[in-house]
């Protein structure tokens, strides 16, 4: 089951369980639950329904929410004018839940400390599926897998393999104090020959930048000139019509772009 699920489903789930302040074991253990019951197909759906109920309309959704739970989730849909099938409906019933009528499954959670005995309490106080179709084995196996790639950020498709950063993809360094781009961490043969990073003073990383070779010495300037790049030359010409022209901003002294949205 664990390899052909598509994890990729359960990615949302698992990050809307984190900001809501479960531990990784935790999330993990409600995600796997809710990959068992909603994921014949092979990926969570929060608009299935039970396929062979054994009473009544059976169950519903990502929890598959039956008998008066069900009708429950339906009304706070209802009354909400939200939409039962999306994840986003049934998380905020699942938080009425929590602090409502089954908080004490989730008391009970809180006090398990591995995935394992996790997955069984939330499956055996909140889910509590029939004997028959507990599984519990699967559901572990599910909400392992779940957290063993919650940890790593993978959640990618079966088969595919986690994106490996190349060398010069690698996380930028930390921002320098001056707001001017990344405080320089990388080995000198990392830098590439005319990178910007090379111009930067090792023994004042937060000042200002070393002149390219072969490009006028920078004149001393005051702190709220810091960055312009005011030639040395210049430094001592005397007013035109009394007032300096604006300085020209170096290329090479541009603040260097952002970082990448992956760090």
């Amino acid at each position: 089951m664990t390899r052909k699920f598509d994890y990729a489903s359960v990615a949302p789930l698992y990050n809307d369980l984190i900001q809501r302040g479960f531990a990784p074991q935790h999330a993990a253990a409600i995600a796997g639950n809710f990959a068992y019951e909603s994921g014949p197909k092979g990926r969570i759906d929060y608009g299935v329904q039970e396929l062979k109920p054994t009473a009544g309309r059976g169950g519903y959704g990502a929890a598959q929410w039956t008998g008066p739970r069900r009708v429950g989730l339906e009304q706070f849909a209802k009354q909400n004018h939200l939409p039962l099938h999306e994840r986003e409906t049934q998380m905020k019933y699942f938080d009425k839940e929590r602090t409502g009528s089954e908080r004490a499954a989730f008391d009970r959670l809180q006090k398990t400390g591995d995935v394992n005995s996790a997955t069984k309490s939330f499956m055996q106080n909140y889910e509590r599926p029939r004997a028959s179709t507990a599984n519990l084995a699967a559901r572990q196996q599910l909400a392992q897998e779940i957290y063993n790639r919650g940890q790593r950020g993978d959640f990618n498709q079966p088969g595919q393999q986690p994106t490996q950063l190349a060398k010069n993809d690698a996380p930028l360094p930390p921002q320098r104090p001056d707001g001017l781009g990344q405080q320089p961490q990388l080995a000198k043969n990392d830098i590439p020959p005319g990178s910007v990073l090379n111009r930067i003073n090792p023994k004042d990383p937060s000042g200002p930048l070393l002149p390219e070779a072969g490009q006028t010495q920078m004149a001393d300037v005051g702190k709220n000139d810091f960055g312009r790049g005011i030639p040395a030359s210049s430094a001592q010409t005397p007013p035109l019509n009394g007032q300096l022209e604006a300085p020209q901003t170096l290329m090479a002294d541009a603040p260097l772009p952002p970082s990448r949205p992956e760090g």
